[in-house]
């Protein structure tokens, strides 16, 4: 065996195992902060009526961003969080969120996304879906006296 045959029997098997370990760690780590939401929200049929938008962001507990990898879906019962394929591969799957376990949501820079609770998960999303599960503003003027 030439000397080049001999690097490449030792690097090939390298390059590979670097390989399977990058891919098992990357899975165990998206599934383990992806998992804060699947294990209590599984994914529930979008309803026809939904809003949908592809290409969007959201950040769980204040620093792990999912940027640009999820088509989020809006109905009357549910934010869905749709994965892309390749994330679904390495454990996050589909998710929908009942509207009434979205709470204290509130606007975040940039001015397009805001900040709620899920259950006890921090996430930062587009505010374009948030705001739809927030009670409308009370208008402060309605309980000022009236003018005599």
């Amino acid at each position: 065996m030439s000397q080049g045959q001999t690097s490449l029997v030792i690097l090939l098997p390298i390059i590979a195992g670097s390989i399977v370990f990058t891919c098992l760690l990357v899975r165990f780590i998206i599934s383990a902060l992806w998992s804060t939401l699947s294990s209590r929200y599984p994914a529930h049929p979008v309803l026809p009526s939904a809003v949908s938008k592809g290409w969007q962001s959201i950040t769980l507990h204040g620093w792990a961003g999912f940027n640009n990898c999820l088509t989020i879906s809006v109905d009357e019962r549910h934010l869905h969080l749709i994965p892309w394929r390749i994330i679904r591969a390495f454990g996050a799957p589909p998710v929908s969120i009942p509207w009434a376990v979205i709470t204290d949501v509130r606007p975040a820079w940039p001015k397009a996304y805001a900040k709620a609770r899920v259950g006890g998960t921090a996430i930062h999303a587009p505010a374009w879906c948030l705001e739809l599960a927030a009670p409308p503003a009370e208008d402060a003027d309605d309980d000022a006296p009236t003018p005599r």
